[in-house]
């Protein structure tokens, strides 16, 4: 144990004189006693040859020490101007003599030096090369926790090896998932999730998983203040998540405990790291939902917690976090398929969904899906959803990105035959007034939408019934001049938000006269479909056909 010891920790100088010391003196005793020594050592044979052994043994390991130290200066001079081949070898070498005997491992920290070489390659060898050396070591039960009244030297190399691995090659693996590139972030993760299930089996830590390297890792790729690579969440999902049911949840925890210590929607100084980390976190929560196998991937830890309800707490704090526009809009438009079905408890989104409804615009539109999922699915009591869905149909959302999502949406949201009669009349009342000032490519889509709403509800048939206001003697016909006549005697009243008091029923559909005498024979074409009574053997028309329409492609046929 002692020559093992001894490239790491040095002997004291009192130790090397009086080796030489005791060297010197059995040297001159060997020559006053010439010949007669020469023959007691024949005549004793292999006893005095068992004596000498020592002396012999601690030379050979003296200079075999000078030899490594030289040899050490000269390379650690050169490690910096490497090139990336010889660099490998050089790694490979070092490897290899660390593995075969700890009396060398010493030489693992000019490894370690090498993990910030400048060449990618060598630094990703360099790490597998220092995990693999450490795991070694577990096994040999050289990185064991060592008390602190333990004074042996065994204990004193335990230490030493302990802090090489948690200063030097955790703190390594660290840094790469942190700061480098795609590729070498994925392979300081595998490192990493390696080394968790090593210090698991050989008891390196207390807690297999919380206090694990991999923990750190997963919390510095969250924090690291840049958009995790599709690679990284990939590798995550497929390679961990979806196999192992405490990495899953070590996931959910790491997530959790990186937002929970950040600022709140409502902070004014709100950092771009900081958004970035509610970015990576979603994205980790969205690419690793609570659904796979259970095995585990190191030993139970009595740690009963469901992963839905660590998936939930994450969520949940990710959510209380400031985030971009875009990562807001991406978790609106995948909550209701992606994170409601995985949660225990989903009433808990109602806040975070009403108040993304209140926000207006986009925003609004796509908080409408996951918000009226939780009012048919989960009884949730919202009064104020169709004024606000009333409020949002307007000649922005027909001109908006996600209009096509809109009025699907809205369809389905109108679709019961339980809605009162005034409340769908005033959805179509408001849908034929814009198609009288909205661009033409976006006609269509009100034209299919009141037909659709018409031919589901038979209730408000009366708006196509009551016939459309005649133009008085003398009156002009013009576009505007009949526009501003039946503004001034409809009884609908556009400025109201509420469905409740504009008075659709009492009004007809007066503009869809007009729209056949529009500009644009074909939007003239469609209104036709309503001389033909509109009745649920009608087929309903495609709404996404319509909402795809452009000025350019405003002639393709709806197939009326």
């Amino acid at each position: 144990l002692h020559s093992q010891l001894s490239p790491i920790m040095p002997r004291k100088a009192t130790e090397s004189k009086t080796s030489s010391a005791a060297l010197d003196s059995q040297k001159k005793n060997d020559s006053a006693n010439g010949g007669s020594e020469l023959r007691g050592k024949r005549a004793a044979g292999s006893a005095i040859s068992m004596d000498a052994e020592p002396v012999n043994k601690s030379k050979k390991a003296r200079i075999e020490k000078a030899e490594d130290a030289q040899n050490s200066v000269v390379e650690d001079k050169d490690l910096e101007s490497l090139g990336a081949e010889e660099a490998i070898k050089l790694i490979q070498d070092i490897e290899q003599e660390c593995r075969e005997s700890l009396s060398k491992g010493a030489q693992a920290k000019r490894i370690l030096e090498l993990c910030v070489h400048n060449s990618s390659k060598v630094r990703t060898s360099s790490l597998r090369a220092l995990c693999r050396i450490v795991s070694v070591w577990m096994q040999a039960g050289y990185l064991a926790q060592v008390s602190p009244e333990d004074k042996s030297k065994t204990a004193k190399l335990r230490s030493w090896c302990r802090k090489f691995y948690m200063s030097g090659v955790a703190a390594a693996v660290i840094r790469m998932v942190s700061f480098g590139s795609t590729q070498e972030q994925v392979c300081a993760l595998r490192c990493a999730a390696g080394l968790c299930a090593r210090e698991a089996e050989c008891k390196v830590v207390s807690a297999p998983l919380t206090d694990s390297t991999l923990s750190r890792a997963l919390e510095a790729a969250i924090s690291c203040g840049h958009a995790l690579s599709p690679d990284s969440i990939k590798v995550l999902s497929e390679e961990y998540c979806i196999k192992f049911l405490d990495f899953r949840k070590e996931l959910y925890r790491c997530c959790e405990r990186a937002c929970s210590s950040s600022a709140s929607p409502g902070d004014s100084d709100i950092s771009e790291e900081q958004l970035i980390t509610s970015a990576n976190a979603l994205d980790l929560l969205l690419a690793c939902p609570p659904a796979g196998a259970d095995d585990l991937f190191v030993e139970a830890t009595g740690n009963e917690m469901s992963d839905k309800k660590a998936y939930g707490l994450a969520i949940f704090a990710t959510l209380r976090r400031p985030m971009h526009t875009n990562t807001f809009k991406k978790v609106l438009s995948v909550l209701k398929d992606d994170v409601i079905p995985h949660l225990n408890q989903p009433l808990l989104l109602a806040d975070f969904l009403t108040r993304s409804y209140d926000e207006g615009g986009v925003i609004s539109m796509l908080a409408l899906n996951g918000l009226f999922h939780l009012i048919h699915k989960h009884n949730l009591d919202y009064p104020e959803f169709y004024p606000k869905l009333y409020a949002l149909l307007s000649v922005e959302t027909l001109m908006a990105r996600h209009r096509k999502k809109f009025f699907t949406l809205a369809e389905m949201f109108l679709r019961s035959s339980l809605l009162p009669a005034y409340l769908v009349g005033a959805f179509v009342k408001r849908a034929a007034r814009l198609a009288l000032v909205a661009p033409t490519p976006c006609v269509p889509l009100c034209i299919v939408f009141i037909f659709n709403l018409i031919r589901r509800h038979q209730s408000i048939h009366s708006l196509l019934h009551r016939g459309a206001r005649t133009l008085q003697p003398g009156e002009k016909s013009s576009f505007d001049g009949l526009v501003a006549a039946a503004k001034g005697t409809d009884p609908y009243d556009d400025s109201q938000q509420d469905p409740a008091d504009c008075n659709a029923l009492a009004s007809s559909l007066w503009e869809l006269t007009l729209l056949k005498h529009h500009a644009h024979p074909d939007i003239a074409t469609m209104v036709a479909c309503f001389d033909t009574p509109v009745s649920r053997q009608r087929t309903a028309l495609d709404v996404e056909e319509a909402a795809s329409m452009t000025f350019f492609s405003v002639r393709c046929s709806l197939n009326l």
